[in-house]
């Protein structure tokens, strides 16, 4: 679960994982009422950088309608989201 280290109203609720390998990291929207990830992206990437270490880390993301998506990224800076996968039938 996140930490507050910098405030903004309603920051996204989400989990998030490292792998083993420390090359991909998976975040999952819990989807509590607060903004989604996908609209506080650039506020988690840099929660998150307070926690890992991004550089060429493969970020994916499942959203609160079930979609996966990566989210393409600079050491953290946010580019774009790319679709993965629709959503579940």
């Amino acid at each position: 679960m996140r930490t507050r280290k910098e405030w903004r109203p309603f920051p996204a609720d989400y989990t998030d994982k490292m792998a083993d390998d420390s090359r991909s990291l998976h975040i999952v929207d819990l989807n509590l009422g607060n903004k989604s990830v996908t609209n506080d992206v650039e506020g988690v990437l840099k929660e998150l950088k307070l926690k890992h270490d991004l550089r060429g880390v493969k970020i994916t993301y499942l959203d609160s309608m079930g979609c996966v998506d990566r989210i393409v990224h600079d050491n953290g800076k946010f580019i774009r989201f790319e679709p993965i996968a629709g959503l579940p039938e």
